[in-house]
C-alpha cells in the first residue's frame, strides 16, 4: 500500500494494483472500424479528412495507407513493451501508464479508421487492385 497525504491533513492509504492489459481484442479493431468510410462519406466522423483525401491521387493514398500500417505496428510494439517509447516506464505513476496505453490504443483505432476511409476513396477513384485492398493491414473480413 502507498501512503498519500491528504490536502487538509491526515493520510489516505491507497492500494496500487498492477495494470493488466488484454491485447487479444486488437485484432478485432479492424472490423470495428470497418464502417468509417461510410460514416465519413455521409458527413459523420472524419468527414473533412475524407473530403481532403478525395483530392489525392492513387499513389498518395497508397502511401498514406502504408504509413498508417507502419504507425499501427509501432503502436502495437509500444503497448507490448512500453519501455521502447518511455525509457523510465517502470518508475512512472500508474495513472500516467494507464493514460498513455489508452492514448496509444485510441491512436491505433483512429489509424484503422483512416485506412478504411482511404480504401474507400481508392475504390471511388476506380482503383480495382483487390489484392492490395484485401491485404492492407491484414484485415479479417
Amino acid at each position: 500500500m502507498g501512503r498519500v497525504n491528504a490536502l487538509f491533513g491526515g493520510s489516505i492509504f491507497v492500494q496500487f494494483v498492477p495494470l493488466e492489459i488484454d491485447f487479444e481484442d486488437f485484432h478485432d479493431m479492424a472490423n470495428i472500424t470497418k464502417g468509417a468510410y461510410e460514416l465519413a462519406k455521409a458527413g459523420g466522423k472524419h468527414h473533412n479528412w475524407y473530403r481532403e483525401q478525395q483530392k489525392n491521387g492513387i499513389r498518395q493514398i497508397r502511401k498514406g495507407i502504408a504509413s498508417f500500417e507502419k504507425r499501427i505496428t509501432e503502436h502495437h510494439e509500444w503497448i507490448e513493451n512500453p519501455s521502447l517509447k518511455v525509457g523510465n516506464w517502470e518508475s512512472r505513476d500508474f495513472r500516467y501508464q494507464a493514460g498513455l496505453l489508452k492514448h496509444w490504443r485510441n491512436d491505433i483505432e483512429r489509424h484503422y479508421e483512416f485506412i478504411d476511409i482511404l480504401r474507400g476513396v481508392l475504390l471511388e477513384q476506380g482503383y480495382t487492385d483487390e489484392q492490395f485492398l484485401q491485404n492492407s493491414i491484414d484485415r479479417v473480413d
